[in-house]
């Protein structure tokens, strides 16, 4: 659907999480897309259903050009999956894409063996993805330690020695990205608190 203009894609919808909602002028002013590569990259989103029109209009000079319709992501295109490990425990959540959220469990560290990490950590997404109702598209995993470039998870923490991103993906049956939990703290204040943190 997107192969010919996955950039401009890409570029649109990071713009829209960040910006969410806003005209096609402000985005193309604001990442260097052309007015032209906007409109078509919008209206592909929109006849995908991942955009839609507000039907809200502002205009920024009094008497003078177009009212600008301002343009939102559709929170009920598609849902993902959420997974944090951490000292506290697992935490599993299902959110819309605008990130609102639809369901969540959570097992505290006392309450699983280190054994049973992965087990468990499937056992909570089920469940919670039973609790919201539908399929998520993708899920995202943050962890407490490194991910190497072929997946594999590296922590000093005994706690952590038995977690296996691998099997959880397999089990999950669902493309799953692994991050260290640092790292997408930073990537959610990129996010949702644009004015405070930097385009990079």
């Amino acid at each position: 659907m997107y192969a010919s203009n996955s950039r401009a894609v890409s570029i649109a919808a990071e713009y829209l999480l960040r910006h969410n909602p806003c005209s096609r002028i402000q985005m193309a002013q604001d990442t260097g897309l052309t007015a032209s590569i906007v409109t078509h990259t919008v209206k592909l989103m929109m006849d995908a259903g991942f955009v839609q029109d507000t039907g809200v209009t502002i205009s920024k000079k009094k008497g003078s050009g177009r009212a600008q319709k301002l343009l939102s992501l559709n929170p009920d295109y598609t849902r993902f999956l959420g997974i944090e490990i951490n000292i506290g425990g697992i935490h599993v959540l299902i959110m819309d894409c605008v990130g609102n959220v639809l369901a969540q469990v959570h097992a505290g560290a006392d309450e699983f063996s280190p054994e049973n990490i992965n087990e468990t950590t499937v056992q909570l997404a089920e469940s919670c993805i039973q609790q919201a109702g539908g399929l998520p598209a993708a899920a995202g995993l943050a962890v407490p330690g490194h991910v190497d470039q072929h997946d594999q998870f590296i922590s000093n923490n005994p706690q952590y020695q038995y977690l296996n991103i691998q099997k959880i993906r397999e089990k999950l049956h669902m493309p799953l990205y692994a991050e260290n939990n640092i790292e997408v703290m930073a990537l959610n204040e990129y996010i949702r608190n644009p004015e405070s943190t930097p385009d990079q």
